[in-house]
């Protein structure tokens, strides 16, 4: 085996399938990224950025886990939506606005549109 190479054992382990790359990877490259909220039926309710991935981080009273992301919401499309994580501040979407909030990674899109890089111009 290769360095930087996984082993089939630890890909299935990780319930990776072929070709695909490792799930940190993927979730390494949300971070500081701007991204569409969506709700379970796969209706895009926010905008945010995901400030963070690391399961061992506290946010909203809890660890983020593997299936969720931390977000900052900017702005809210459906403002009456329900977040899937709640708190006494915190359950809909306009409550949610310009604060840290969970949301689950599966609900995740990246906003490839809206992308801001270091030179200022949006793609």
């Amino acid at each position: 085996m290769k360095q930087g190479m996984l082993s089939q054992e630890l890909k299935e382990a990780l319930g990776m399938p072929d070709g695909a790359p490792p799930p940190w990877l993927i979730n390494m490259q949300l971070t500081s990224k701007r991204v569409k909220l969506l709700d379970m039926y796969g209706s895009q309710v926010a905008i945010g950025i995901v400030t963070s991935t690391d399961p061992t981080k506290i946010v909203m009273g809890r660890p983020i886990g593997q299936d969720f992301c931390e977000v900052v919401v900017l702005l809210a499309n459906k403002p009456d939506s329900p977040l899937f994580i709640k708190n006494h501040n915190r359950e809909t979407m306009k409550d949610a606005i310009r604060s840290h909030i969970l949301w689950f990674l599966e609900y995740v899109q990246l906003d490839f549109k809206r992308q801001v890089y270091l030179s200022g111009a949006s793609s």
